[in-house]
């Protein structure tokens, strides 16, 4: 019985013993180190964060930083150093210099420890300032090419050639005489404020946001335009004017009788196709009488010769061109071509011309007048939103009132913005297709901002032109007693 207690205690130190020496036993997770023939364990320790990440100075191009060391189980190799995000260099002190920095300038700065195994610790970071870059003492150069663009019976428009600086310029001084009149940011400037038919000397200055001055340009002489004679100027306009030989000699007798500057058509203006032969046997009778005077635009039915051809042959030098402005009084006209010929759309040929003439042309009042109204309550052709972009430059650069035709009948608006909002600062636009060719365009439910409308008498709409303000007046044909008529100021 003690012999096989013996057999049984010496079979399980054996197991015992081969269980200790077995793959996965406990044995194997011994510390690498303790083990026989064993290589040293492998660091996967990262170091501490450097702390106290401080900026110690900076320059214009410059800044130092320093940090307290990091610790690790095994020791720390090195710094790496980042600006920006960017890594930028190591090194084994706790401070570092970076240099090739921009004066006046932010940057975010970071540093990190790494140890002998390539283990990282996080980043401490700081933000900081490059000093203020040094005094600038350059002057910009002096400004040349200094010239009158244009004109009204109170205002000066000037234009010159940008100066140069070796930072840049901020803006000009412009010199009435010896006093300073204003600022520009750009190379052009209107003086306003003046006295009708007078001269005056003007100069420009560059200057830089140091504060350096520019030497002045040479002076020029620059005058308003002649003072009323009393009794400002005086504008007709209609469309939709001749269909016969007869039916626009009524509205011919008006602008005759009113005996105005200029006389505007609003396209249309011979039916029922723009020909040479009806404008020699309808128009020519009538509205032909002062002709010398008449500022015309194009209607569609005038495009029905191709290119408007007959239009400008009869015209001639009356319709310099398919959209052209000139000035009368203080004020700046425009004449737009209709939609069927050319087409207004943004981008385009007429759309860019407007923007250009309108930027050469910064009077105090504009008129703009075209054949396809923006805006209309009428239910034959109604609102033409292709002429939303012109209506978009006009409102921008500040214009007042846009004359149309098209619709035959006559609507007045309240001023409104590009949207169709009533808006004091806006355009006002008077729809007067009543030069002759028949009535019967009728009117839908009023749109937004329509003030006066009349589907039943033909007439002219005269317009007095003041130097900061304008009267409108519809004056029917003779034997009808429809009128409109008021007053408003230039934007």
């Amino acid at each position: 019985m003690a012999l096989k207690s013996s057999v049984v205690a010496v079979l399980v130190a054996a197991v015992t013993s081969l269980l200790a020496f077995s793959p996965g036993s406990a044995t194997s997770a011994k510390p690498c180190s303790a083990r026989r023939n064993a290589k040293p364990c492998a660091d996967r320790t990262a170091p501490t964060t450097p702390g106290s990440l401080t900026v110690t100075a900076t320059t214009p191009t410059t800044v130092s930083v320093s940090w307290s060391a990091s610790t690790d189980n095994v020791g720390v190799a090195g710094y790496t150093l980042f600006r920006d995000g960017a890594t930028v260099t190591t090194t084994t002190s706790t401070g570092f210099t970076y240099t090739g920095l921009t004066c006046g300038t932010t940057y975010v700065l970071a540093v990190d420890a790494y140890d002998a195994a390539g283990n990282h610790s996080t980043k401490a970071s700081v933000t900081s300032s490059t000093a203020t870059c040094p005094g600038d003492t350059t002057p910009p150069s002096t400004p040349t090419g200094l010239k009158q663009t244009g004109s009204t019976t109170t205002s000066v428009s000037l234009a010159w050639s940008a100066s140069t600086d070796n930072v840049g310029v901020t803006h000009y001084n412009v010199f009435r005489g010896s006093g300073l009149d204003g600022t520009s940011p750009g190379t052009s400037y209107t003086s306003g404020g003046l006295t009708c038919g007078t001269s005056y000397l003007f100069s420009v200055q560059a200057q830089d946001a140091a504060g350096n001055v520019s030497g002045q340009s040479s002076a020029i002489s620059a005058a308003t335009a002649a003072c009323s004679s009393g009794t400002d100027p005086v504008i007709t306009a209609a469309g939709d004017i001749c269909g016969s030989s007869t039916d626009c000699k009524p509205t011919s007798d008006l602008v005759l009788s009113i005996n105005p500057t200029r006389a505007l058509t609003l396209g249309d203006n011979a039916y029922n196709d723009g020909t040479l032969s009806q404008f020699n046997t309808e128009y020519d009778p009538n509205w032909g009488r002062f002709k010398s005077i008449t500022s015309p635009s194009p209607g569609n039915h005038d495009y029905h010769v191709a290119g408007a051809a007959d239009y400008f042959s009869y015209f001639g030098a009356q319709a310099p061109a398919a959209y052209y402005s000139y000035d009368v009084g203080a004020w700046h006209v425009i004449s737009l071509a209709s939609s069927a010929g050319i087409s207004p759309s943004a981008g385009g040929a007429e759309e860019t011309w407007l923007k250009q003439d309108l930027a050469a042309h910064p009077s105090r009042c504009t008129l703009a007048y075209w054949h396809e109204p923006r805006w209309s309550s009428g239910t034959t052709h109604g609102s033409n939103s292709s002429w939303s972009t012109v209506w978009n430059d006009l409102y921008a650069a500040g214009a007042d009132v846009v004359l149309n035709g098209h619709e035959h009948n006559y609507e007045r608006f309240a001023k409104q913005s590009p949207s169709g909002a009533a808006d004091p600062n806006g355009i006002r636009e008077i729809v007067a297709g009543t030069g002759g060719v028949s009535h019967g365009y009728p009117f839908g439910t009023p749109i937004a901002n329509s003030e006066v409308r009349n589907d039943s008498t033909w007439g002219v709409l005269k317009l007095t032109l003041h130097p900061t303000s304008y009267d409108w007046q519809f004056v029917p044909v003779a034997g009808s007693t429809f009128t409109d008529s008021g007053s408003d100021t230039c934007s």
